[in-house]
């Protein structure tokens, strides 16, 4: 059985044949025509915002969800699978951040979670993390791939936890930061009242100061805000009471698969879910950047990408890793939660 890059070879080599044998009887030149081949199977290695949404493709899951994805890079690179965060969001939000893989010749694959941006929203399907990891799974088996690289920011990270648990056969290197499950308990119900523009205000909040936001940065954002209003009050909420019922945290200590977890000191993450992380598996990998914020692939995009290839390709990255101690000796938040559950012994 063929799979999608056989049949791209394939069909490259008919279209080198068909053109020199339409050259070999007098045709006009081929240049044009090779070209076009060319064009045919190269992809994108930078998406203008404003087309965005026209350059997504969509495939149809074992899963039964319909998954809305834009795919950038060499197409004979290795694959990248990229999970974005909180319900509203899509795969534009490592837009940023996706062209320096994409440069170095990465496969990416810029999904929309099951429910999020152009993906289908099943009314009565599952929307826990156990779920979404199955649906990254069989876009993985779609894509025609045994495995691939794993992304995942946010809520995405949360996915990528039960990635680790429930599919470690589909993951060739796995990076996310940070994952936590939200909790509807926190937040309460959404309506359509609260959708506010000061609640999409706090949609874009980050740690770059308004005064140094570039064109190009503040089209990003106002396309981000774009993307957050198309997702409704009744969407929201079915979504977060599938992630609420799902803390895919409980099954890092079952994890025997390595990945590296990224975290920021002004990120808003509960420290109990970075503990959790910490104790979980010695195989893990950590990496810390000192002043930034929620969403790094928007605030340093070309270092966390640079930090992330270096990962895949099993060097040190330029930040270079954090030992476990880094968060006993500088966050007093964590080293308070760790002493009032009486394991900070266990830790060390």
């Amino acid at each position: 059985m063929f799979d999608k890059f056989s049949k791209k070879l394939v069909a490259s080599l008919m279209a080198a044949g068909m053109v020199f044998a339409f050259a070999a009887c007098g045709g006009e030149s081929t240049e044009e025509t090779a070209d076009e081949s060319v064009a045919a199977t190269s992809l994108p290695t930078e998406i203008a915002q404003a087309d965005w949404v026209d350059a997504k493709q969509y495939a149809e899951l074992s899963t039964g969800v319909t998954m809305a994805y834009v795919e950038m890079g060499d197409a004979k690179g290795e694959p990248v699978v990229l999970i974005h965060g909180g319900s509203g969001d899509t795969g534009r939000t490592f837009s940023l951040m996706a062209p320096y893989l994409a440069d170095a010749g990465y496969h990416l694959y810029l999904v929309d979670r099951k429910g999020n941006g152009d993906s289908s929203r099943p009314k009565y399907a599952d929307y826990d993390m156990w779920s979404e990891a199955s649906d990254v799974a069989a876009f993985i088996d779609a894509m025609g791939y045994e495995k691939a690289h794993i992304i995942g920011h946010s809520l995405g990270g949360a996915v990528c936890q039960a990635m680790l648990y429930m599919h470690p056969d589909k993951i060739d290197k796995l990076v996310y930061y940070p994952g936590c499950p939200w909790r509807v308990s926190e937040y309460g119900p959404m309506t359509e009242a609260d959708l506010t523009e000061e609640y999409y205000a706090s949609w874009i909040d980050n740690e770059v100061p308004e005064s140094e936001w570039t064109d190009e940065y503040r089209n990003f954002l106002e396309w981000e805000i774009f993307d957050a209003k198309r997702c409704t009050a009744d969407r929201l909420n079915l979504m977060d009471r599938g992630s609420a019922n799902s803390d895919s945290t409980v099954a890092l200590n079952d994890i025997d698969t390595e990945y590296l977890y990224i975290w920021a000191t002004l990120d808003f993450t509960p420290t109990s879910e970075i503990v959790k992380v910490l104790s979980a598996t010695e195989k893990s990998k950590f990496l810390v950047y000192d002043g930034v914020g929620h969403n790094i692939q928007w605030e340093i995009p070309e270092q966390l990408a640079k930090d992330i290839m270096a990962y895949f390709e099993d060097k040190t990255p330029p930040t270079g890793y954090a030992d476990k101690e880094y968060f006993l000796e500088t966050d007093g938040n964590v080293i308070r939660f760790l002493e009032s559950q009486e394991i900070i012994a266990d830790y060390r």
